[in-house]
């Protein structure tokens, strides 16, 4: 199939799934009694858009309020807010839907360039066409951080390092789960000296607007509100099942913890030195976490999209896994009642 039908069939997917959001299902049969329509779960309206509101009233983000994401999230939040308080007509979630069509196009292209060089037709035609990824894709932000890691893979396929870390970075600062690239390119640039440098300006560069001058006109308490990215997410209980979970349940305690998330720490660091191979070695980091996370669950089964595009061998697992993320979705739309975090007003 063309390129050019691929591009449109996706849309014509994502437009039709947010009409129907929109139009059809605000009160029928199958809605979610509790939600407004099909894209209506998650925490766009019991969090994201309390954010939003917060910022247009004139609060400051991580100084008059607390957030558990990385600054450019509030950018993915607070465009469509904008567009709903200026335009309105539709609701904030069906503009948030409308915006990620950006970064789902963005990352289409990207799969189908990385296909020049691997058999990725499998993971392009469920990015297009395997509905329960557009249904979570809609509602997250996840995406842009996707993107912004499959734009450094591409990249550094190209022996481009510098825009290669320069993507991953700018996906860390969507969503923490890119900085697995980054560990593995530090083996490689450690070998290079002079470009390791560089790299290092760009990325200075790159962290500046962010670590530097939001808290010089912010203040200290910025400084704060980042730290507080890490402890809020690893401060969360396992989720239940996980293998933290019932390692609790064994050892009747909570002693566990601790040693636990220190050694998932060390086992996601260590990876990329004992792997040979960096494509492998990614590939198996991304599983490593997957299996030893104790907060991941199948709706996460998205990120591996970038990472699986390094392996052929990982796309028979990336499709399997699919069906296993697709029944997530499905089940989390139609019993999704509360989310487990709700702020609380600055």
């Amino acid at each position: 199939m063309s390129k050019k039908k691929l591009f449109w069939h996706m849309i014509a997917i994502r437009i039709s799934i947010i009409l129907v959001s929109t139009l059809l299902l605000k009160t029928g049969k199958y809605a979610n009694e509790h939600f407004d329509g099909l894209l209506d779960y998650g925490d766009i309206y019991f969090v994201w858009i309390k954010y939003a509101q917060w910022i247009w009233e004139g609060y400051v983000p991580y100084v008059d309020f607390q957030l558990e994401f990385p600054p450019l999230f509030l950018l993915i939040i607070y465009v469509p807010y904008i567009f709903f308080k200026i335009i309105g007509i539709l609701p904030y979630g069906t503009w948030f839907a409308l915006f990620q069509l950006i970064p789902d196009m963005i990352a289409l292209k990207l799969l189908l360039e990385l296909n020049q060089n691997e058999n990725l037709k499998e993971v392009i035609y469920l990015w297009v066409y395997f509905l329960p990824i557009p249904l979570l894709l809609l509602v997250r932000f996840d995406l842009w951080a996707i993107t912004a890691t499959l734009a450094s893979v591409k990249k550094w396929s190209e022996n481009k390092y510098e825009e290669a870390v320069a993507y991953a970075i700018l996906g860390v600062f969507v969503k923490l789960f890119p900085g697995l690239l980054l560990l593995h390119y530090s083996r490689k640039l450690i070998q290079d000296k002079k470009r390791l440098l560089k790299i290092i300006g760009i990325s200075f560069a790159e962290m500046a607007p962010f670590l530097i001058i939001y808290p010089l006109l912010f203040g200290l308490k910025t400084i704060e509100g980042y730290i507080g990215i890490i402890t809020f997410h690893e401060g969360k209980a396992p989720l239940k099942n996980s293998l933290l979970d019932i390692l609790i349940g064994v050892f009747q305690g909570h002693e566990i913890d601790t040693f636990y998330k220190i050694g998932f720490f060390v086992g996601l660091a260590i990876i990329p030195f004992v792997k040979k191979d960096t494509n492998d070695a990614l590939f198996s980091s991304f599983l490593f976490f997957a299996l030893f996370f104790w907060r991941y669950t199948p709706q996460y089964f998205i990120w591996a999209i970038p990472f699986a595009t390094t392996r052929k061998r990982a796309l028979f697992v990336t499709i399997l896994y699919a069906f296993a993320f697709g029944v997530f979705i499905i089940a989390n739309i139609y019993t999704f009642t509360q989310p487990t975090y709700v702020p609380v007003h600055p």
